[in-house]
């Protein structure tokens, strides 16, 4: 560490290269038509995360991270349980990523419920025990521990 030394022209540089060693990006199916700038600006593995915004069906969030996997990316998809129908479309949205290649994905409950949603939390999609089944390697999970206004009081 530089203890508040001043670094260097070469030490400065190496210093910023560590320090963004390893980041990642998030996107969105919106993003889909700087799909080539958005590639070719990031280095190969580079972990994006595929995010669910409102309006966009899963599909689309699954072929984005399809599409970034074959691109040399590590797509991580935003898997939101609230906005999930059926555990049928949860497996087939698991079944696509894995035949890609894909094994890491964010599963979350999302603020936002579509009609006859299938699972309230992230814990009811991960209990189906459908990412082990899909071969996922790393599954994140996401909380708000101090509220939500988007999602109401504390679910039991």
């Amino acid at each position: 560490m530089n203890q508040g030394r001043a670094l260097s022209g070469d030490a400065l540089k190496q210093g910023i290269a560590d320090f963004l060693e390893g980041y990642t990006i998030e996107t969105t199916p919106h993003d889909a038509g700087k799909l080539e700038d958005i590639v070719a600006e990031l280095p190969q593995s580079t972990r994006v995360y595929v995010a669910h915004p409102p309006g966009s069906p899963i599909d689309d969030v699954v072929d984005l991270c399809v599409t970034f996997k074959q691109r040399g990316l590590t797509p991580v998809p935003h898997i939101i349980a609230r906005k999930l129908s059926s555990k049928d479309q949860l497996e087939r949205a698991l079944s696509t990523l894995a035949e890609a290649g894909v094994d890491e994905a964010l599963c979350i409950a999302g603020d936002i419920v579509v009609e006859n949603n299938a699972f309230e939390s992230s814990l009811e999609v991960l209990q189906t025990g459908l990412f082990g089944q899909y071969g996922f390697k790393e599954v994140g999970v996401a909380g708000h521990p101090e509220g939500s206004q988007a999602i109401g009081e504390a679910r039991v």
